[in-house]
């Protein structure tokens, strides 16, 4: 995964494409003191396998680690500026990338002294954080929207940093339905309220798959655009922008992964 100003024309070219910059410098900070999650399951992960997959980078002279980074203090002070706390994470197409990003940008704001995090997997058609970190069949996001499942007992702690995670929950076909409801409006005004220190990560399905993402963007403070080096093009880029609006777009962050 690569921060950078271009994406891919249809050539194959690097073409100049908006995206928000930040200074990086920013005081050093110490490590996070750990949560006692009481009310929150523990789901552990194996974190070496997924070293091993490149689903998590966290290595300190990792060159896609420090890019996560330099992605999390871009993030933040977004955020700072607007006075929001909740961010998408989506892509023009599939296989781009923004699952394998929103995950491990989640992991690195979880870094943060003074943050917790929340992931929200809102792919409700096709999941996949729940499969990255090794959970089958556990239920979600799908099953508070549906059946009004409590949230309490949908929340899992993987037990990386300060991260809590909600996955989708089983697939559903009226996903765009879900997400436009006024169930899905007032959770995320929820998550928005009840922990003043918590950053919200959704990771959204791709902009140009289904109307999913654009149900949902309407309620989040932010959205990160995930474009794939030699994979994205500029016209599918450029036209998801365009459907997102530009007031709510962060930037675009270049990845040179799939997933």
């Amino acid at each position: 995964m690569l921060l950078d100003n271009r994406v891919l024309n249809d050539a194959g070219h690097t073409v100049t494409e908006f995206v928000t910059h930040r200074a990086m410098n920013r005081p050093a900070m110490g490590v996070p003191e750990p949560i006692r999650y009481t009310r929150t399951r523990v789901m552990p992960v194996d974190l070496e396998a997924l070293r091993e997959q490149r689903r998590v980078v966290d290595g300190p002279d990792d060159p896609a680690a420090i890019s996560f980074k330099m992605l999390r203090t871009q993030v933040m002070f977004w955020l700072a500026e607007r006075g929001g706390s909740c961010i998408a994470v989506t892509s023009p197409g599939r296989g781009e990338g923004k699952t394998t990003t929103a995950m491990n940008l989640a992991i690195h704001l979880a870094a943060e002294v003074d943050y917790t995090v929340l992931l929200v997997d809102a792919n409700l058609r096709a999941p996949a954080v729940h499969e990255y970190l090794g959970w089958p069949g556990v239920r979600g996001l799908s099953d508070h929207l549906a059946v009004n499942a409590p949230l309490e007992e949908l929340l899992l702690h993987p037990q990386i940093g300060r991260m809590v995670v909600l996955p989708a929950g089983s697939p559903v076909l009226n996903s765009a339905e879900m997400l436009g409801s006024r169930a899905m409006a007032d959770l995320v005004a929820e998550f928005k309220t009840r922990y003043p220190r918590r950053v919200v990560v959704f990771d959204l399905p791709p902009v140009l798959q289904a109307t999913d993402a654009l149900a949902l963007s309407k309620h989040v403070d932010g959205i990160l655009m995930v474009a794939a080096q030699g994979r994205t093009h500029r016209r599918d880029l450029a036209r998801a922008q365009s459907l997102v609006g530009f007031d709510k777009l962060i930037g675009v962050a270049l990845n040179r992964s799939t997933g």
